[in-house]
């Protein structure tokens, strides 16, 4: 793990700020830079507004801090994933339970994951009730509009609870993602949850017979990609064109191509994005022409 000042450092330069920007109306350049290299240390107080300059949450600085391990969240996050592609209601009611107890304030990471674990349920006992869903969700996209520069946790949330919202208006976030986050993509974690985003976009876009909106989607992954050396996206955006294909009606040829990135998760041993692949191709297969069919990925 980064020690404080690595990490403050690392992202301040990961979001092109200079010291001056970063020390405005809170310290001297010197008292900063002094800071970053070790020579003194400063008051909580003062590193809470250095960071509200850099337009980062303290819950956002400890992710950063963590880049490169495996954290307690992303656990939680792989596992809701797999629940939701098995269709799991008890195991994600159970998983609802122990983060409601174990939660430690509001508007944290592990609120969020707690309240998008209940919004699934909400929609597997109700039904596709968008207003039920568009309530419970309210509260985040007023917050998603309300900040001028996204950050991770920024991204994360819409990745989270994009699909809740009118299909129009995460079409109109998603390129306000794009926008607001662009300075911030220098970091790898919001370059690759970037492309998490738009997959998850296509996802709603697809289900809801939006076939424009998902046909954009893929153009404006396929651009950002040529700058992303992660292959997991890559893999994704091959899976994605399949199931287009698949929903327009050419499924042979969209089997052929979604099998395509499965193979290249078995040839990496991916076996986690294999077995969630799989899963969502034979949902797709199965139900893919029925328009209650919602095919959720994040």
């Amino acid at each position: 793990m980064k020690s404080l000042r690595e990490a403050f450092k690392f992202i301040r330069k990961s979001k092109s700020l200079t010291i001056e920007k970063v020390a405005s109306g809170v310290m001297s350049i010197s008292q900063v830079s002094r800071f970053e290299n070790g020579q003194n240390d400063i008051l909580t107080h003062h590193f809470l507004a250095l960071l509200k300059n850099m337009n980062t949450s303290i819950d956002e600085f400890f992710y950063l801090q963590r880049e490169g391990e495996s954290t307690e969240e992303e656990n939680t996050l792989e596992q809701i994933r797999l629940l939701i592609a098995k269709h799991d209601a008890k195991g994600l009611t159970y998983l609802f339970n122990e983060l409601e107890k174990n939660r430690q304030n509001d508007y944290s990471l592990s609120f969020f994951l707690a309240q998008f674990c209940k919004l699934i349920l909400v929609l597997w006992s109700d039904g596709t009730d968008e207003a039920s869903m568009e309530v419970i969700a309210q509260p985040v996209l007023e917050y998603l509009f309300m900040v001028n520069d996204w950050g991770e946790f920024e991204l994360l949330l819409y990745d989270m609870f994009g699909f809740a919202f009118q299909v129009d208006t995460t079409y109109r976030l998603m390129h306000t993602a794009i926008k607001r986050s662009r300075q911030y993509r220098g970091l790898s974690r919001d370059q690759y949850l970037m492309n998490m985003i738009l997959n998850a976009n296509f996802s709603t876009f697809i289900s809801k017979g939006r076939l424009d909106f998902a046909s954009d989607t893929l153009k404006v992954s396929e651009s950002i990609l040529d700058d992303t050396i992660e292959i997991f996206p890559h893999i994704y955006f091959l899976f994605n064109k399949g199931i287009y294909k698949i929903k327009k009606g050419d499924i042979e040829n969209g089997m052929r191509q979604s099998q395509q990135a499965i193979s290249i998760c078995a040839s990496l041993r991916q076996k986690k994005l294999e077995e969630l692949l799989k899963i969502r191709l034979q949902n797709w297969l199965e139900n893919g022409q029925n328009p209650d069919f919602r095919d959720f990925f994040m």
